[in-house]
């Protein structure tokens, strides 16, 4: 019912604007006739239009000469509702000096007229955009301006809405406690509103706060009762943030099996509400569940779909200075517009709108002659063209094939070898050691206190330091050996044709490359060490015996000393 109830809204608000544009396209001599209060209502109500179909150029063409008109009957309070839309609509596209301009006229505006409910508004819209800029102090500031005026006029819901604004700055500078007393305030209000949506974005809000302070129950208890008044409204982006915030929260606590449900819900989700960001999130967390589930196939599948969205989301972003620089193109094109259209009498415009009608006539019929000769065209060509379509995808099943085979024998985290192939390099060795009697050593090198990292700095540090590591391991051994992640912090190495008193050689070198590697994490510098066990494969010449070996002189290192190297073949 609610999918019915949006979509008749949608096609109420185009059969508006269509109404609205089209009043002004044949108004001609009775728009020019119109007072000009009328006509700057009429120019808002287009914007307005066009801006809840998010048609930013268009509606932005349309507040300009709104204001323009009010501004030259000098209509104050027509000059501060239209300099508010304006700003809105510069905060969207990411121009913020702009926005600020205007929501700064419209502050002036409302505080010389006393209007305390407009002023409140405006200091509440400089504080987003300053939030948008990262000047945190500054949106602090105007936040708590407007929550003190909401308070004055009893004004709850904005109260509301402005005390959780505070809480998402003191949530994005990690000050959690004192977020946590903004979003309770917020959500007393909510209570007081019976605004169940309200509740549910405070409730998940609340659930970071708990995240940030590790204090993961009470952080779940909130994720799932916002979850619970999503469902109830039926809010598929609501569901979906829900969703991967628990499972966010599983992940963090390396309880894989129940993250995995809940961010698969919270993709399904996501994409109904064609929400790009939970979409990349949910598929980033999804994929590395799935490496390390050994489900290969998935995680490939998930870390290209990651891929492909952030990739999306950057050029988006990018195109943001293309969409300025065409609104203001498509601006001046419409002044020029209008003042063509004050300078022409009736009878010019007449005139223009048969030769538009001639020349839509000569392009409709052009269209449908070009229609006919491409479609005669086209089924010439569909016979080869379906040929090499056929071609085109055989050559992307292989390229896939080769990529999912390519992944299955490389540890997504790491990028180092999986467990799996590293056992068949170990084999091939043996089979070389049998035949020349060159020696070689399997070592094991685990990070010292690696979870202390992650209960401290998160998992994603956590990760950093594993990503980091085994790439400065990889960069300073040879070409010819080999290294694999093992398991969790856990990497083996084999050294082919390598002695035992070279083999703790190298792996000194390494310890002490690890223990003056330094990880800048945030406002933070993180170090950490590493222990190795190594043990040669001639001492018994049997691969699971030799890997037991090297397990119990890494175990023997990390009981009594860490930071070190041990032979089996030297233990006491």
């Amino acid at each position: 019912m609610k999918i019915l109830k949006g979509i008749f809204l949608i096609f109420l608000l185009i059969g508006s604007l269509s109404y609205a544009q089209f009043a002004l396209d044949t108004l001609s001599i009775d728009y020019n006739s119109m007072p000009i209060a009328d006509k700057a209502n009429l120019l808002k109500e287009v914007g307005l239009g066009y801006l809840n179909l998010n048609d930013y150029a268009k509606a932005l063409s349309y507040f300009n000469d709104a204001l323009k008109l009010y501004q030259s009957s000098h209509h104050e309070a027509g000059i501060a509702d239209i300099s508010n839309h304006l700003g809105t609509i510069h905060n969207k596209i990411g121009t913020y000096e702009k926005a600020l301009e205007f929501y700064f006229e419209s502050l002036r505006i409302s505080e010389k007229n006393s209007n305390k409910s407009d002023i409140a508004q405006a200091l509440n819209n400089i504080g987003i955009v300053y939030q948008n800029l990262k000047k945190y102090a500054e949106a602090l500031e105007y936040y708590n301006k407007a929550l003190q005026i909401n308070y004055e006029i009893n004004d709850l819901d904005a109260a509301s809405k402005t005390l959780n604004n505070l809480g998402n700055i003191l949530l994005s500078l990690e000050n959690y406690d004192q977020a946590l007393t903004y979003y309770q305030k917020s959500l007393n209000l909510k209570d007081e509103l019976d605004n169940e949506y309200g509740k549910a974005i405070t409730l998940n809000n609340i659930g970071m706060a708990y995240q940030g302070l590790n204090e993961f129950d009470n952080a779940m208890e909130h994720f799932e009762m916002s979850l619970l008044l999503m469902e109830n409204l039926n809010d598929a982006d609501g569901i979906a943030s829900s969703n991967f915030h628990i499972g966010l929260l599983h992940f963090q606590q390396n309880d894989y099996s129940a993250a995995l449900p809940s961010l698969t819900t919270g993709l399904k989700y996501a994409v109904v509400a064609n929400d790009p960001n939970i979409q990349k999130n949910c598929h980033n967390l999804l994929a590395m569940i799935y490496a390390h589930n050994l489900d290969y196939k998935n995680a490939y599948q998930s870390f290209r779909e990651y891929v492909e969205i952030k990739d999306a989301l950057f050029t988006e972003i990018n195109n943001r200075n293309i969409t300025e620089m065409q609104i203001r193109y498509e601006t001046e094109k419409k002044e020029q517009e209008i003042e063509l259209l004050q300078r022409n009498s009736s009878l010019q415009n007449l005139i223009v709108k048969r030769q538009q009608s001639y020349l839509l006539i000569f392009v409709i019929g052009f269209i449908v002659m070009a229609l006919l000769a491409f479609y005669g065209y086209s089924q010439f060509r569909l016979k080869a063209h379906s040929y090499v379509i056929i071609e085109d995808q055989n050559k992307q099943l292989k390229e896939a094939y080769d990529q999912v085979k390519k992944l299955s024998k490389t540890d997504a985290l790491t990028k180092l070898l999986t467990k799996q192939d590293i056992l068949e390099k170990i084999n091939y060795e043996i089979i070389r050691y049998r035949r020349s009697k060159h020696t070689f050593v399997l070592g094991f090198c685990d990070i010292d206190n690696l979870q202390s990292i992650n209960d401290r700095f998160t998992t994603d540090c956590g990760d950093l330091i594993l990503r980091s590591i085994a790439e400065l391991i990889r960069s300073k051994i040879r070409s010819q050996d080999q290294i694999a992640r093992w398991n969790g912090d856990n990497f083996l190495i084999m050294l082919p044709e390598t002695s035992l008193e070279d083999s703790k050689t190298v792996a000194e070198k390494l310890r002490r490359e690890i223990k003056n590697f330094e990880l800048i994490y945030g406002p933070y510098t993180v170090k950490a060490t590493a222990t190795f066990g190594l043990s040669s494969f001639a001492t018994n010449e049997d691969m699971q015996e030799c890997l037991k070996q090297a397990d119990k002189a890494l175990q023997y290192g990390k009981i009594h000393h860490k930071n070190c190297v041990v032979l089996f073949e030297e233990m006491s």
